[in-house]
């Protein structure tokens, strides 16, 4: 009835946008390349002539490439997953629509030696193949910045308790939790 043909409409002006919008008037072209850029790095202002901002973190847009020197992958940012004392995470894709994380290092000298001790056993335990809780892929450099690739993963353990209210896990939840990293 009405309620259904309402949601048809409704439905054909949101995810139909750009194709409404272009049948209101024909000389409407649509570039993405257009739309603002969205910035995922706090402060996001830039210190300087780097690129980094007040607390040495790459300032980083949805959109932006980074580029890797060790495989030539290009990978595209699509949201910001996370922040931490080294540096922050973002959730990239490949021009294959293959979705992984990424991890930028803080560029202080102490964050980027600790890095690198950290891709040498990532390196490590890759070479072993011991299905280990995280797959890691690749290390390279960006605007003087280390770069992880790594698997995308769900909610982390930090983001589950906070959900749950900080009130703890049922020890069902951590058998489960604890056969999947013992598996």
């Amino acid at each position: 009835g009405d309620a259904g043909r309402g949601r048809r409409i409704q439905r054909a002006a949101t995810c139909g946008l750009i194709e409404t919008y272009q049948a209101c008037r024909s000389d409407f072209q649509y570039q993405a390349t257009c739309n603002p850029r969205r910035c995922l790095t706090v402060p996001s202002e830039v210190e300087g002539d780097s690129c980094d901002n007040k607390d040495a973190d790459l300032v980083v847009f949805v959109g932006d490439e980074l580029v890797s020197t060790a495989s030539s992958k290009k990978y595209v940012v699509v949201d910001r997953l996370g922040q931490g004392t080294f540096g922050q995470v973002f959730k990239v894709k490949t021009e294959q629509e293959e979705i992984f994380a990424v991890k930028i290092i803080r560029n202080k000298p102490a964050y980027t030696n600790q890095a690198l001790v950290e891709n040498m056993i990532l390196s490590l335990l890759k070479q072993e193949e011991n299905g280990t809780l995280l797959k890691y892929y690749e290390c390279f450099s960006h605007k003087s910045h280390l770069c992880f690739i790594t698997e995308h993963l769900a909610v982390n353990l930090y983001e589950l308790l906070r959900q749950n209210h900080f009130r703890g896990l049922s020890l069902n939840l951590i058998r489960v939790i604890m056969r999947q990293c013992l598996d």
